[in-house]
């Protein structure tokens, strides 16, 4: 396992791309990392980021908020995993966390701070982040954007029929309960962000206002920023959203410019 030679640097951010971070039946399992083009001489803190795409195979493709974060002073791991066409839940899950203990254990490697690692996803990405961050993985903090959290209400206020879709990710309809972040999210949560378009007909807010009610009932940190008008990907609130982002991250994993 070795850090791929740099292969782009602009914008006060420098990408490493392509990092085989696990080998399954020697199928290698990628990521990219995103960090300041200076390094700063303490270590970074980590943020996970999810694409979304329907849990199919990620084209790990950074948003602005990815970018802005490395120019703060984070690394970002953009995440690789096996999507529904490869195999299906807890498989990307299991992924997920074989690339936070490759970084836990490659930390000083590539200027990470091990003990502050943040997951965000985004849309189908954010299901991923969530179980990522309920289920014990070391993660310090949570960020998700119009994200599926109760896979057996999915279509409900959905223009997508879901039922291939889920299948495709997590089999009979019986496995969707253990698939869905809802299911695990209690007072044990690390501090978390949500932000949801209130016109968002793929993923619809009811999704994240679930959330929401759940873990404010059970006592954990979270917030949640309803964009008023915006359908799925924020479009026109792209610059708040990102904003959000960045600003929940710093104040949670404490970055330094």
């Amino acid at each position: 396992f070795l850090l791929c030679p740099l292969v782009h640097a602009q914008n006060g951010v420098q990408i490493s791309r392509n990092i085989e971070y696990l080998r399954l039946e020697n199928q290698p399992l990628h990521f990219d990392l995103m960090r300041p083009a200076k390094l700063p001489q303490n270590p970074l803190p980590v943020v996970l980021f999810f694409g979304g795409g329907t849990w199919k195979t990620p084209s790990r493709k950074p948003n602005f908020a990815c970018e802005e974060l490395a120019r703060r002073g984070f690394a970002v791991a953009i995440v690789g995993f096996r999507g529904r066409e490869v195999a299906r839940f807890p498989a990307p899950l299991d992924d997920a966390r074989a690339l936070v203990r490759f970084l836990k254990t490659r930390a000083k490697n590539y200027s990470l701070d091990a003990n502050k690692i943040g997951a965000f996803g985004v849309s189908t990405g954010g299901t991923l982040a969530a179980l990522l961050g309920f289920t014990g993985s070391s993660v310090s903090a949570l960020c998700l954007e119009s994200a599926p959290t109760d896979l057996g209400s999915l279509n409900a206020g959905s223009r997508v029929k879901w039922d291939g879709i889920l299948a495709g990710f997590a089999g009979e309809k019986a496995g969707f309960e253990r698939a869905s972040p809802l299911f695990w999210a209690d007072e044990d949560a690390p501090p978390t962000l949500l932000l949801h378009g209130d016109s968002d007909d793929f993923v619809a807010p009811a999704q994240s206002e679930k959330l929401f009610q759940k873990l404010k009932k059970a006592g954990a940190r979270v917030r949640y920023l309803v964009f008023e008008g915006e359908t799925h990907g924020l479009k026109t609130a792209r610059k708040d959203a990102d904003d959000a982002v960045v600003k929940f991250f710093v104040e949670t994993l404490g970055a330094r410019r």
